[in-house]
């Protein structure tokens, strides 16, 4: 069983309606039950490829207590970058490097990986005061592990009105607080915690990424791109971009410019 084979559950996943309606009768320590006329809503097209965000409306019946109107539900699977790699590919008639079963395990497995680290982060973070990281309420969290190789998500409050910023985005220096905060956390975590992260994440979560194979074809969807105008740049790209993306040079950049 993996997260790159489609399922029955919510779509194509193997969670299903009865897991999140368990998960939050349980957390909210609440009778209520989902309703006929519950929904579920894919709302992460576009934003990310390593999940499927579900905005749930329960449809409450024989409510004892406040309970959420709406939540948000983070699956991880792999089926939203394959239809991505697939919807590239075929717009722009170029190979797809991300059908192959052993690209599929090794996406599977680091997948996985990255998703145990964010639950335990959340967890650091719903025990630091109110407000000093801002963050989503968490309902519940599911964790992989040696007996729950397919079942891995978050269930979390739902805000709308959210803003994301690209990673190469500048940002407020209030933001600035708040990233202190989360680092002083970071000292607080044991030692089996630490060792949930990588030292190595480019080498270790990218390598597998940028082969031989798909640098080629990042090349030619480049060219598509860009038609004959920078036709000469694109062979001077072309001539270098293998020794651009030099994963373990990437990881040690920190130690080469005296950085901890």
């Amino acid at each position: 069983m993996n997260l790159y084979t489609p399922a029955g559950g919510l779509f194509e996943t193997h969670v299903t309606w009865e897991d999140i309606e368990e998960d939050m009768q349980r957390e909210l320590n609440t009778t209520a039950s989902f309703g006929p006329k519950k929904i579920a809503k894919n709302i992460g097209d576009g934003n990310g490829f390593m999940s499927r965000i579900i905005l749930i409306d329960p449809d409450w019946q024989h409510k004892d207590r406040e309970l959420p109107e709406k939540f948000v539900v983070k699956i991880l699977t792999q089926l939203t970058l394959q239809q991505f790699t697939e919807n590239v590919s075929k717009e722009n008639n170029i190979g797809n490097n991300f059908t192959s079963e052993e690209m599929r395990a090794a996406i599977d497995y680091r997948q996985k990986l990255a998703h145990n680290t964010e639950v335990t982060v959340y967890d650091h973070l719903r025990n630091l005061p109110e407000g000093k990281v801002p963050h989503p309420k968490i309902y519940y969290m599911r964790k992989f592990s040696e007996y729950n190789q397919i079942k891995g998500y978050i269930i979390m409050d739902y805000a709308d009105n959210v803003k994301t910023f690209p990673i190469y985005q500048n940002i407020k220096p209030n933001i600035l607080h708040s990233k202190a905060a989360f680092e002083l956390m970071s000292l607080k975590f044991t030692q089996e915690e630490k060792e949930m992260f990588t030292e190595n994440p480019f080498t270790e979560r990218f390598a597998i990424l940028y082969t031989e194979e798909t640098i080629r074809s990042t090349v030619a969807l480049f060219r598509l791109f860009i038609g004959d105008k920078l036709t000469d740049k694109a062979d001077k790209m072309e001539q270098i971009l293998s020794d651009l993306v030099d994963l373990p040079w990437v990881d040690q950049l920190a130690d080469e410019i005296g950085v901890r």
